[in-house]
């Protein structure tokens, strides 16, 4: 007897526990993040779960201003279409325009930098290069819309570009000949030197958080968004 009263009582005890962290959830507001796949930042890793630098920092970031977030994984065409119908809250943007920020509350500052870089053999020659306009041919991922694509190019009489589905395609195309440059996103810390393969970084650019106007309380979230950006 006294050892099932115990039990009894460590058992209630355990219960209670769970109640009071589920009543704490339940009291946090609920915010609705999209992303697509953009390794290294954003990606589903091999057991199905949100990954990647930038999923880390929204996470760390919502937590500091008591939301908590529901990662929904799609499409980017899909999830631009979601955010504008209110049927997901928050995302990222590179350097959003003029037109963007009409249609998006966007916050003061960047959650973090990104740079858009022409990955290439060693030998080829550097796509950054101050010579004769030439035809480029690249490859890029599919959900890589690249806005600055044109201005950094249009020195170039004219480009094709061949979409993969990650960045291993991508990069084994280079490797065996089959494209000169694989253009993508790079966090810096990828070293691709033992492959006989460079960077050039075309431009450097700030990614900011946007929030739908459909959202209710979309402007109380970007000020508690940009609160939370200040004292990081």
């Amino acid at each position: 007897m006294v050892f099932s009263a115990k039990l009894y009582v460590v058992v209630l005890c355990v219960f209670t526990l769970a109640l009071v962290a589920n009543n704490a959830y339940s009291t946090q507001p609920v915010v609705t993040y999209f992303y697509s796949n953009q390794p290294p930042f954003e990606f589903v890793d091999s057991s199905g779960q949100p990954n990647g630098t930038a999923i880390e920092q929204i996470k760390s970031l919502f937590s500091h201003i008591n939301y908590h977030v529901d990662f929904e994984f799609n499409s980017v065409n899909r999830g631009v279409l979601n955010l504008h119908q209110g049927i997901y809250d928050v995302s990222t943007a590179v350097s959003p325009g003029d037109a963007l920020k009409s249609q998006f509350w966007v916050s003061d500052q960047p959650l973090y930098q990104i740079q858009f870089v022409a990955v290439r053999k060693s030998d080829t020659p550097p796509l950054n290069s101050d010579e004769e306009p030439k035809n480029v041919i690249f490859a890029a991922m599919v959900d890589n819309a690249f806005p600055f694509i044109d201005s950094f190019l249009s020195k170039h009489i004219d480009y094709q570009r061949y979409d993969v589905s990650n960045i291993e395609q991508g990069l084994h195309l280079v490797k065996i000949n089959r494209i000169p440059y694989f253009l993508t996103y790079f966090s810096g810390h990828e070293d691709f030197s033992s492959d006989n393969l460079t960077i050039d970084v075309l431009e450097e650019m700030p990614v900011f958080l946007i929030v739908s106007k459909q959202h209710p309380l979309g402007l109380d979230l970007i000020t508690k968004i940009n609160d939370g950006l200040k004292k990081r």
